[in-house]
C-alpha cells in the first residue's frame, strides 16, 4: 500500500505544483493587464516615445565608440547607421512635445516622462552636435571629389553638398523649434540652448568664408572666359569654363541661402544680424530674404 501511495503522490505533487503555478502566473497577468489598462494611452505612447529616443541615444552612443577603431570606409557605413538614429529622434520629439501639454491638460502625471526627456534634451544637444560635425565631414570630403572632377561629375557632386547642406539647415532650425517647445513646458533647456548658439555663431563664420571662396571662384572664372573670349578662342574651348561657371553660381546661392537661413536663427536669439545681412548683400548683389532692419 505505501508503494502505491508514494507512487499517487509521485504523480499528484508536480500536478498540484503545476496548478498553484498556473494560479498564480495567472493572478500575476491579470494585474499586470489592470495596471496596463489603467495607464492613460497618451501617457503609454509618451513613454514608447522616451524609451524609443533613449534606445536611439544608446546606439548612436555605441556607433561612436565604434568608430574610434574602425577604417575609413567602415566608419562611412557607421556614419550612415548613426545618421539613421538621429532621424528617428528628429521623428519622436515632436511626437512627444505634443503630447506633453495634453497629458498637463488632462491632469494625467507625467513627472516621469519630463525628467527623463530633460536628460535626453542634454543627450540631443551633444548628438545633434556630434551628427552637426560627421555632415560637415561629409560636405568637406564632396569638396575634396569637386576639386579634381570633370564636367560630367560636378553636377552630381554639387547636388550631394546641396542636400547635405539643406539637411544641416533643417537640422538646426528642427532643434531651436524643439528647444522653444521644451521651453514652454517649463523644462530646463539652457545648457541645450548654450550649445546650439555656439554652432549657429560657428556655422555662421563658417559660410561667410565659404562664401568669400566661392565669389572668388566664380568671379575667376568669369574673367578667364572673358579672356579667352578677346583672344578668340572656339567655343568648344570655352565652353567646359561657362559649365563650371554655372555651378560655381549655384555654389554661391547655396551657401548664401544656408547663411541667410543661419542667420535668421542667430537673429531669434537676439545676436546681430545686420553685418551678416550686409555681406550677403555686397557678395550676391541680391538679399536673399528681406532683413527687419531694412
Amino acid at each position: 500500500m505505501r508503494g502505491i501511495f508514494c507512487r499517487i503522490m509521485v504523480v499528484l505533487i508536480p500536478l498540484l505544483v503545476l496548478v498553484a503555478g498556473s494560479s498564480v502566473i495567472g493572478q500575476t497577468e491579470d494585474k499586470a493587464t489592470a495596471v496596463a489598462d489603467s495607464i492613460p494611452p497618451e501617457l503609454t505612447e509618451a513613454l514608447e516615445l522616451i524609451s524609443e529616443m533613449e534606445a536611439a541615444l544608446d546606439s548612436i552612443s555605441a556607433i561612436t565608440f565604434r568608430m574610434k577603431r574602425k577604417d575609413k570606409d567602415s566608419r562611412q557605413v557607421l556614419r550612415v547607421q548613426g545618421r539613421k538614429y538621429v532621424e528617428t529622434i528628429d521623428e519622436s520629439q515632436p511626437k512627444l512635445l505634443k503630447i506633453l501639454p495634453v497629458l498637463d491638460a488632462k491632469g494625467i502625471g507625467a513627472d516621469e516622462v519630463k525628467r527623463r526627456y530633460r536628460r535626453i534634451l542634454i543627450d540631443v544637444s551633444d548628438i545633434y552636435e556630434n551628427a552637426f560635425d560627421l555632415w560637415n565631414f561629409e560636405i568637406d570630403a564632396l569638396r575634396d571629389q569637386r576639386a579634381s572632377a570633370s564636367n560630367e561629375e560636378l553636377g552630381d557632386i554639387e547636388q550631394r553638398i546641396t542636400v547635405v547642406r539643406d539637411r544641416l539647415d533643417k537640422l538646426l532650425e528642427g532643434q531651436m523649434t524643439m528647444l522653444i517647445a521644451a521651453d514652454s513646458l517649463g523644462l530646463n533647456t539652457g545648457e541645450a540652448w548654450g550649445q546650439l548658439e555656439s554652432i549657429l555663431k560657428n556655422r555662421a563664420e563658417n559660410l561667410v568664408g565659404r562664401l568669400q571662396i566661392a565669389v572668388g571662384r566664380r568671379d575667376q572664372l568669369r574673367d578667364k572666359i572673358r579672356s579667352a573670349e578677346k583672344a578668340h578662342a572656339s567655343e568648344s574651348e570655352i565652353g567646359s569654363e561657362r559649365v563650371r561657371l554655372q555651378y560655381a553660381q549655384r555654389r554661391i546661392d547655396g551657401v548664401a541661402r544656408s547663411l541667410d537661413e543661419t542667420v535668421d536663427l542667430l537673429d531669434k536669439r537676439g545676436y546681430d544680424s545686420a553685418p551678416y545681412r550686409q555681406f550677403i548683400i555686397k557678395s550676391t548683389g541680391e538679399t536673399c530674404a528681406t532683413p527687419s532692419w531694412l
